[in-house]
């Protein structure tokens, strides 16, 4: 009695892109109406054509997915490993950060997701595509740290010594300076903004 052969399973790792499209705080998501993970929040992307540069196709599908036309540099910011044995596929997915873009998002293909909307970074929408909730508070860390608190403070701390106070991301830092008699009050102030604006020039460099 002749034996039935088993089929054997080509297990193939997939390459994907993905895009964090950046708007005043906001990032572009789209529900998935497609395995896997349909019915996910994701970011707009797919795969990348034969011979195709990584940074090409996120233009490409960003393009066909939304209409929205890259302008700017794309930043290489995360990856992501995503294997689902339910449905059978294993996808490694590079993921861009872009914030220069033309155009408004449009469903362009809506078979594939039912809708693009902007999403704040604090209210998002669930379920989120798998692990597509480390990647965005890694942009929100990102963001936040964009801008930072600077604050000079002059201090008065007898009729002869001063003091500047400069804060730095939460980081307090002092010079102080003895004025001259003769100095006076105006002088003196404008000698302590000075000393914190060379302080906070150095800084900068640090930071």
């Amino acid at each position: 009695m002749k034996t039935k052969k088993t089929k054997k399973t080509i297990e193939v790792v997939r390459a994907g892109i993905a895009v964090l499209l950046v708007n005043r705080g906001k990032v572009l998501l789209g529900k998935r109406r497609t395995e896997p993970n349909c019915g996910s929040y994701a970011l707009p992307g797919g795969k990348p054509e034969f011979g195709e540069n990584p940074e090409d196709t996120a233009r490409r599908e960003i393009r066909e997915e939304t209409g929205i036309i890259l302008t700017g540099k794309l930043e290489q910011f995360y990856w992501v490993n995503n294997f689902n044995p339910e449905s059978g596929t294993h996808f490694i997915t590079l993921i861009y950060l872009a914030k220069s873009f033309k155009g408004t998002p449009k469903n362009a293909e809506p078979e594939k997701n039912e809708g693009w909307a902007w999403y704040s970074l604090n209210k998002l929408p669930h379920p989120l595509w798998p692990h597509l909730d480390v990647v965005l508070e890694k942009l929100a860390k990102k963001l936040a740290n964009k801008h930072t608190p600077w604050s000079i403070k002059a201090l008065s701390l007898d009729k002869w010594q001063g003091a500047v106070e400069l804060r730095i991301k939460n980081q307090f830092f002092y010079l102080h300076d003895i004025f001259h008699e003769n100095e006076t009050d105006k002088k003196r102030m404008n000698h302590r903004i000075w000393l914190a604006k060379m302080l906070k020039k150095a800084m900068q460099q640090l930071v």
